[in-house]
């Protein structure tokens, strides 16, 4: 019986290394003013959540918003999968709230580069979320920063 245990517990690991889940694996952490030299890699960030809103007659908010973390200076534009839209929807829930302060929010994916071929085009990296680790409370601005609701995403 011994025997048959530790065979399973083989079999167990070797397909947990083979799926990539096994306890070894770390997806690093990574700052956003690095993120294009991550390009095609799985990474965490993390950042005040902020959206970006058209201001036209007939948009829906937040639905029709560009979502972005700030951490600092930098910003990354997070895009989600095709089929995840509860990813989408668990930050939209965070929509009022993030005028009034920063909502710290963790998530993992991988970053892409989208090219265009438009001269002087520059091109568009973002974060495609797998997952959302973590979303923390409203913290207070700090006195004479940007208020949110005046967001513009740099590059």
């Amino acid at each position: 019986m011994r025997g048959f245990s530790g065979i399973v517990l083989l079999v167990l690991t070797l397909t947990s290394a083979l799926l990539g889940c096994g306890p070894w694996e770390t997806v690093p952490t990574v700052a956003l003013s690095e993120l294009p030299a991550w390009v095609g890699k799985r990474v965490v960030i993390e950042g005040c959540l902020r959206f970006s809103c058209p201001q036209v007659p007939g948009a829906s908010y937040p639905r029709d918003c560009l979502v972005f973390l700030q951490e600092s200076e930098s910003t990354a534009y997070l895009e989600f999968p095709q089929g995840r839209e509860d990813l989408r929807r668990t930050l939209d829930g965070y929509y009022e709230a993030s005028f009034t302060g920063c909502v710290l929010v963790r998530v993992e994916g991988r970053v892409v580069e989208r090219s265009c071929d438009v001269p002087g085009c520059v091109p568009w990296i973002f974060l495609e979320v797998a997952r959302i680790l973590e979303v923390q409370g409203v913290r207070s601005l700090r006195p004479g920063a940007a208020h949110p609701r005046n967001f513009s995403p740099g590059r």
